[in-house]
């Protein structure tokens, strides 16, 4: 899920000390700068982080801050595109720098030159989407040798599989494009649709889905990707639905917010078959979050008068909603729909806004890791695949973090989901124990929404 794409929801941090205050107030502040000891002191750790956008820059200084809240760093200094923070009990010096490489081929040559440089990182931090983590990648894989590199840290990217050129025709995972040095902090696109299915069917005031029909982006890998993690779940729970697929539905991606005339005769589309016959039906958007909302809003304009306690239409999503867009579709007029989508984070609230909670756990992780020394620092990969931190650890942001062979983010407790039902006019969170079962949908507030640093 693209940073670009997603709906970024802010929350205003509370507590702290004086000190993480201080901090929060000096990586707030614009323009450039340098401060005293901003090269880094001897035996500072370089974090290389790539993102093409400031915005994605400052969800990871927010999870910085966060970490110096937790006392799981210490502040040191900063400028507009690094920040430098000491591991508490070693007092290890790590600088985290900002990279702004937008492209595929730049990324991977950016990165390339940078490890086969006089100071190379300990450890790679991006992307936001499928292809710029890719490009890291075959970036990384091509200038590590004997098996030698830093590992890559994957914040955002959800898609299972990617082409890679290098081996002709795939799709091949994307985590194996670098095989045992990348490891993937969010969820997958194949977690992200089991949550939202397998929570749905278990409810049991919910039918079996008679007719399922997905409606893909085929410009969109993200999308594609997504799509097929839902049909394969999908046909594990409901194996006898009728599973339709209407991948040229979907707008360009240069369309208003509102849905074009040919999303809204899709909808009416919809509305009519359901009306012809009224059967369990699931319509599934595996989309980006703009594309999803008109879609949604056609759905909901073209069945105004259907009745909303009675209406046999669900609405499966990915993570691409932030709070503060699911909140429009509670306070806008009556929806003949629920809508269910799956959300990355849950947990931590009180430590971190929820753009920023794996950023936060990156920097935890690297925390822990570097505090070690210089000595580790080429073992740091070894250290990823060993870590595990309990959810109530002080170290962790209010799940689980660890990760299996492959580098997937492994844990029972990582990602919820989040409900709109007919007739209501809250936000429900649905969150997967340890044990296999759902707990009781608790609503949660609506997001405070501040402006970026």
């Amino acid at each position: 899920m693209t940073t670009g794409s997603r709906i970024g929801t802010w929350f205003l941090l509370a507590g702290g000390t004086a000190l993480a205050a201080l901090m929060l107030y000096t990586l707030s502040l614009g323009g450039p700068r340098r401060l005293p000891g901003d090269d880094g002191p001897a035996g500072t750790a370089e974090v290389a982080v790539f993102f093409p956008d400031r915005d994605d820059w400052s969800d990871f200084r927010l999870g910085i801050t966060a970490c110096v809240r937790k006392g799981l760093v210490d502040p040191h200094s900063e400028g507009d595109d690094r920040v430098i923070v000491a591991t508490p009990k070693s007092d290890r010096p790590i600088r985290f720098t900002w990279y702004r490489s937008r492209g595929v081929l730049e990324t991977r040559e950016a990165v390339a030159r940078l490890v086969a440089g006089p100071r190379p990182p300990v450890a790679v931090v991006g992307s936001i989407n499928t292809a710029l983590t890719a490009a890291l990648a075959e970036g990384l894989r091509g200038s590590a040798t004997a098996g030698d590199g830093p590992p890559l840290l994957v914040p955002w990217a959800t898609s299972v599989e990617t082409d890679d050129p290098a081996r002709g025709p795939g799709p091949f995972r994307l985590l194996d494009l670098d095989p045992g040095r990348m490891f993937r902090f969010c969820l997958n696109n194949q977690r992200e649709a089991d949550l939202v299915v397998r929570c749905l069917a278990a409810r049991p005031d919910e039918p079996v889905p008679q007719r399922v029909i997905i409606v893909a982006d085929r410009r969109d890998p993200y999308s594609l990707d997504l799509a097929s993690c839902f049909r394969r779940v999908i046909r594990s729970v409901a194996g006898e639905a009728e599973i339709l697929e209407q991948p040229g539905v979907v707008g360009p991606p240069t369309l208003a917010d509102r849905p074009a005339a040919a999303e809204r005769r899709w909808a009416a589309t919809i509305w009519r078959e359901i009306n012809r016959e009224p059967r369990p039906t699931w319509v599934v958007l595996p989309l980006q979050a703009q594309p999803a909302a008109r879609l949604l809003i056609a759905l909901r304009e073209e069945g105004a008068d259907v009745d909303p306690t009675t209406s046999p239409l669900r609405v499966l999503c990915g993570d691409g909603f932030g709070l503060s867009t699911l909140t429009e579709f509670t306070s806008e007029a009556p929806r003949p729909f629920s809508l269910w989508c799956a959300s990355a984070s849950n947990g931590g609230a009180q430590w971190v806004d929820r753009d920023a909670q794996v950023p936060a756990e990156i920097v935890s992780a690297l925390a822990l890791g570097l505090s070690r020394g210089e000595s580790h620092d080429r073992n740091l990969t070894g250290f990823l695949s060993g870590l595990v931190i309990p959810a109530d650890h002080h170290a962790a942001f209010g799940r689980s973090l660890a990760f299996d062979s492959s580098g997937e983010r492994r844990g029972a407790d990582l990602g919820n989901v989040l409900a709109i039902l007919p007739g209501r006019r809250e936000i429900l969170a649905f969150s997967h124990g340890e044990n296999g079962a759902w707990s009781p949908p608790s609503p949660i507030a609506s997001p405070t929404v501040l402006a970026r640093p």
